[in-house]
């Protein structure tokens, strides 16, 4: 018997169905059809790490940025890291990072044992422009880790004059604005390009994150 003021299972039910229907949801994924059949075959490969469908995709990918190549991995976080690597970041060295942004950025460099140096945002568009990149630039200074955020780009170019008279190297985190282009650049045309794909960013992908860049 229940007792008062407790609501029944009916209505609980009829609250958490009304609940469903006027939940705006935060990312609604898009299926064209051959999800299923896609999902079916990697289970039935067994493939521990790679099959044709990844290939496949790291082709099409690079193809689509008109890029040598492009490399899938595990997340975004892990995208910048096998940048970092390639970039043969050091114990000491210093990368320049937005004070706001998502913290991968940070906490790669501080994986690799260098120190992220932290530069202001510009307030229209929440990312690091050159301006306060060239504030920052001291004799240990070795690349840049600029961060498109919440499907905002910065501008590109002046960020790359900037980095190429100073020796450095640039790293764009382009997990939130894919497919972008401001003054015909695509959101990370720097050195490494790296994404983030998961379901809380603007294109409603599951997890998963990519690697791009110049031969």
């Amino acid at each position: 018997m229940e007792g008062r003021g407790m609501r029944s299972r009916n209505d609980l039910a009829g609250a958490a169905v009304e609940n469903a229907r006027s939940h705006i949801p935060r990312a609604e994924p898009e299926f064209w059809g051959r999800e299923e059949q896609f999902a079916l075959n990697a289970l039935r490969w067994n493939c521990i790490s790679g099959d044709p469908l990844v290939d496949r995709l790291d082709g099409q990918f690079a193809d689509y940025l008109d890029m040598p190549f492009a490399v899938l991995t595990s997340n975004g976080t892990t995208a910048i890291q096998a940048a970092s690597l390639a970039l043969d970041v050091q114990i000491g060295d210093e990368n320049i990072c937005p004070g706001f942004a998502f913290t991968a950025a940070a906490n790669v460099t501080l994986r690799e044992g260098a120190s992220p140096v932290f530069v202001d945002v510009d307030l229209e568009t929440w990312c690091i422009t050159a301006e306060t990149i060239a504030a920052a630039i001291k004799a240990r200074a070795v690349g840049v880790i600029a961060v498109h955020t919440y499907g905002n780009m910065y501008d590109l170019q002046p960020i790359l004059d900037l980095a190429h008279k100073q020796g450095l190297w640039v790293l764009v985190d382009a997990a939130e604005s894919f497919g972008l282009i401001l003054w015909r650049l695509p959101s990370g045309d720097g050195v490494g390009y790296c994404y983030l794909y998961r379901t809380c960013d603007k294109d409603g992908y599951d997890r998963g994150g990519r690697c791009r860049g110049h031969a």
